[in-house]
């Protein structure tokens, strides 16, 4: 102990304060207890810097609902930051598939969206919230049987996702959302292209296998990119592609909540390619082709 902290332990010292708490009312006593018991606050900025450091590290552990949780409490703190919006705008289209029921879902993704918005509110100019937009978009039409509002969303989704990767071309999830663009819109059946018109024109098997393999450049531990450009290679009939783009997946550890799912369709499509039948995986849609 130096000499200027040894005087603490005097007993003089101590018998001072005590008389001076004796001398002083109630609430001044109250105060310096507060004082002495409790650190000093952290300044505004300083708690909301900690407070997204806290979400970008449990999201960085897949921990989404604590990440969501650390992110609501720094918007809070910063209603219009924009790492908390966007990154609570995907997490919340994320966690909605947990939810127990569609007006729950459909209510989570209603959150999500307006999150997304204001990010791009805030700040259009970088590629996070216009893919956190994106997301939003295709999530939440997922199974819908509204033509209209799938067009549309379908419409948000390449527009979205395009301008994420025109402004960060190394992007693995944009790649992910505009793959998924093409695959979903290149393999509809002839009825649902009478519906759809010329809002498919572009959309192929080829460029979603090459969003799929940009994607898996940037994040070649992720299953569901596997899956899904196994998928397009199966369109492409290049089975044995597709075999061995699953068998590498199967290889992986599992790392995302869903991967345990990921992998058991991964297996099933699998089995499926090697019988000469294709069950094929797009999004959360399953399409059978004999």
């Amino acid at each position: 102990m130096n000499r200027a902290d040894s005087w603490l332990l005097r007993p003089q010292c101590w018998l001072g304060g005590v008389l001076l708490l004796c001398l002083l009312g109630g609430s001044a006593q109250a105060e310096l207890f507060r004082m002495a018991s409790c650190p000093a606050q952290l300044d505004p900025e300083a708690a909301v810097r900690e407070t997204l450091a806290q979400g970008q590290s449990c999201k960085a552990r897949f921990q989404r609902e604590a990440a969501a949780a650390a992110y609501g409490r720094a918007l809070r703190l910063a209603p219009h930051n924009f790492e908390a919006l966007w990154n609570l705008a995907v997490l919340k289209t994320q966690l909605a598939f947990n939810q127990p029921d569609k007006a729950a879902q459909q209510a989570a993704f209603q959150q999500a969206r307006a999150l997304a918005n204001e990010a791009l509110r805030q700040d259009s100019a970088r590629y996070e919230g216009h893919y956190a937009v994106a997301l939003v978009a295709g999530a939440s039409q997922r199974g819908s049987a509204n033509p209209t509002e799938r067009l549309a969303a379908g419409r948000a989704v390449r527009w979205h996702a395009g301008r994420a990767l025109a402004y960060r071309p190394a992007h693995a999830e944009s790649w992910v959302l505009l793959g998924g663009w093409h695959l979903g819109l290149a393999n509809l059946s002839w009825a649902e292209r009478l519906v759809v018109g010329h809002a498919a024109a572009g959309a192929s098997n080829e460029q979603a296998l090459r969003c799929f393999q940009q994607a898996l450049r940037l994040q070649p531990d992720n299953l569901k990119v596997y899956l899904l450009a196994a998928t397009a290679c199966t369109h492409l009939h290049r089975p044995a592609e597709s075999q061995a783009l699953l068998r590498h997946a199967l290889a992986l550890p599992l790392l995302r909540p869903e991967d345990a799912q990921v992998r058991q369709k991964c297996a099933e499509l699998l089995r499926e390619i090697g019988s000469g039948r294709a069950v094929f995986f797009i999004g959360d849609a399953t399409r059978t082709s004999c």
